[in-house]
């Protein structure tokens, strides 16, 4: 439904969106992207905003970096809870103690911020995560800002004082983030201090007039409530006095939905991905890959048609077969074999073809092509090579005056559902066929290979080699879908060598925190991140790739 427009005291941009929605990591070329996309964020800003809970805690230890970083490939904002050590330090940490979440014991008011850092924020979630450090707010803030995600701020415990001066020190402008309070006294002691700052009064029970009059005295700029209050008539309430609701802590798919549907403008959920998957599409065009046949399409969803003049297709897995492609320079450019030509000049020119990315672009001046409305373009027969790693793959194109922009990239096919870590055949289940295709393929030499195509073979966790540790995830993937014990019943000699020539390196190399943390986020298919390039398409493009999950090919340090 329509909502009246909003109070723009406080103009939110999402930072956090990195193919029009932004929910990755955009490193390469941070500046430039950003330039970009500040006026494409500001016209979503109507959107629902999805707000990961403690981070990605679903994947991660809560309220770590790690748990930020995850969270930025689906979310808008990254919550966290802050508290006060006994030497007036600001961390990350929801309990009043440390026992839950950390190796220590006792209470964070009590502890010096030294003892809180030498801490272990990540054994109690996963061994894979070992050593991950208590973080203060500022580093939290810092991965937050590398990661383009928003933090959204929960005070605990401390003053207005305290807080303010650390968002001083890290230079952070008014809508860069947000804070959240269940006491209202300190966000207004922290509007007091300085009006630009995005401030959310959390709450539950029926929202009231007299409520809204109540945030609004003390300095607050939008209501984050209890879902379990919220109604279509609180939200047109809400929106008639020009402010912004949002609703915690929301995991089921159905309220979510609902919630939406009232027009709700932000969701903290412990399941960022899957509200992620239940918006609609913000961009036109969009991508669209199928699963079951690697075909990828460029659709304008939109009546009109639109203008481009280069695009560039980048997979950080090396996930795309370049024999396949079907470029507009060889298909869809005038003078060219093939039906539903674009351009009508005989100017698109190739520029990169490899594995990890595909470009080209119009080089003449002013030149460009255009896509019809409702129509599509097939960029690609069988280009796409199957594998479980979806957010890897990402599209940037050129608009008339050199205006980069992403794109959306949408998949279909496969029952609307991602590959299963593990599937190597693509079938849908967990099974001895696939045992057979991992065990045939332990010691295969992978140089050279992507790690989409080391992943068909047996590797699991992309480091270049079918090794231990992919026997160790395939298992634990296998048992996880079909049961306790049923890996054994498929097995027609001993599992591989001794545990005790084995297990020993695995326990070492797993004890390694960049070796761990890969070694979970697969397990758990995390997003992969993959900086766009915002350089002009006319200028020679080189693939630069930075992978945190998985590594980069091969095990190459970008």
């Amino acid at each position: 439904m329509a909502r009246p427009e909003l109070n723009t005291k406080r103009k939110t941009v999402r930072t956090s969106e990195c193919w029009i929605r932004v929910p990755g990591q955009c490193i390469q070329l941070l500046g430039t992207l950003l330039l970009a996309f500040a006026p494409l964020a500001a016209d979503v800003s109507a959107a629902v905003l999805v707000e990961a809970h403690r981070g990605d805690s679903r994947n991660a230890p809560e309220n770590t970096v790690a748990s930020i970083e995850l969270a930025a490939a689906s979310a808008d904002l990254s919550e966290m809870d802050i508290r006060v050590t006994a030497d007036g330090g600001l961390v990350l940490m929801h309990d009043s103690t440390v026992d839950r979440t950390t190796n220590g014991t006792g209470a964070v008011a009590n502890l010096s911020l030294a003892t809180l850092q030498g801490l272990d924020a990540g054994s109690w979630f996963s061994p894979a995560f070992a050593g991950e450090p208590v973080p203060t707010m500022a580093e939290a803030i810092v991965a937050s800002r590398a990661a383009n995600i928003q933090p959204l701020i929960e005070r605990k415990t401390g003053t207005a004082g305290a807080y303010h001066a650390e968002f001083l020190a890290q230079s952070l402008a008014g809508d860069e983030f947000r804070v959240i309070s269940f006491d209202w006294g300190f966000l207004n002691d922290l509007d007091a201090l300085d009006p630009d700052y995005n401030l959310g009064a959390l709450g539950s029970g029926t929202i009231t007039q007299s409520v809204i009059d109540s945030v609004t005295a003390g300095g607050g700029d939008f209501l984050d409530w209890s879902h379990a209050s919220v109604t279509q008539a609180a939200v047109d309430l809400v929106h008639a006095n020009g402010l912004e609701l949002h609703a915690w802590t929301v995991n089921d798919p159905v309220r979510m939905q609902q919630l939406i549907d009232f027009g709700i403008d932000g969701i903290t959920t412990d399941n960022p991905s899957l509200l992620r998957s239940l918006l609609p599409l913000e961009t036109n065009p969009v991508l669209m890959v199928n699963r079951d046949t690697g075909d990828i399409r460029l659709e304008n969803v939109a009546s009109d048609p639109v203008v481009f003049q280069g695009y560039s297709l980048k997979s950080a897995t090396g996930a795309l077969d370049p024999a396949g492609w079907l470029s507009i320079a060889a298909n869809y450019d005038a003078g060219n074999p093939g039906p539903d030509q674009i351009d009508p000049v005989h100017d698109w020119t190739e520029l990169v073809a490899t594995r990890a990315e595909l470009t080209e672009a119009e080089l003449t001046e002013g030149g460009t092509a255009s896509l019809a409305g409702g129509s599509s373009v097939l960029l690609g027969s069988g280009v796409w090579l199957k594998n479980p790693w979806e957010n890897d793959l990402r599209m940037e194109w050129t608009l008339p005056g050199d205006d980069a922009q992403p794109l959306a990239v949408e998949y279909e096919g496969n029952d609307g559902k991602p590959f299963k870590f593990g599937d190597f055949n693509f079938d849908g289940n967990l099974d001895a066929a696939d045992w057979q295709i991992h065990n045939l393929g332990r010691g295969t030499d992978l140089t050279g290979l992507s790690i989409a195509e080391g992943y068909q073979l047996g590797d699991i966790d992309g480091n270049g080699q079918i090794d231990m540790t992919d026997f160790v995830l395939f298992k634990g993937r296998f048992e996880e879908a079909n049961g306790a014990g049923s890996f054994a019943a498929i097995l027609s000699v001993p599992e591989p060598c001794s545990w005790i020539l084995w297990g020993f390196p695995l326990l070492l190399g797993l004890s390694l925190r960049a070796k761990s943390r890969r070694f979970f986020d697969i397990a758990y298919n995390p997003p992969i991140r993959l900086p766009l390039s915002s350089q002009a398409f006319h200028s020679s493009l080189h693939p630069q790739h930075s992978l945190t999950y998985p590594p980069t090919p091969m095990g190459k340090k970008s």
